[in-house]
């Protein structure tokens, strides 16, 4: 991977279907993304109090592990589409 590049751990609310896909349009072909989702089906305080609490460090425990160097996550987000599209 170019130096230029960088790796982006992001944590999104199983709720929100808008973020990953941004980040992936808005930064993807210069960095390798992460992503890991928190469990939130209802946005109220209380049900992000319990995402925060019981599901973020799950979240961030599973985005530490992403290796951008490991033969499985190396390719770029947009040639895993492609690979995955030609199966279809």
């Amino acid at each position: 991977m170019p130096s230029n590049h960088f790796n982006v751990g992001l944590i999104v609310p199983s709720s929100n279907t808008v973020m990953e896909p941004d980040f992936h349009r808005e930064l993807g072909a210069r960095c390798v993304i992460s992503t890991s989702r928190v469990y939130l089906e209802q946005v109220t305080r209380e049900a992000e109090e319990v995402m925060i609490n019981e599901e973020l460090p799950k979240a961030v425990r599973l985005v530490k592990t992403a290796d951008p160097t490991s033969s499985s996550s190396a390719a770029r987000p947009q040639d895993r589409l492609a690979d995955w599209k030609a199966t279809r």
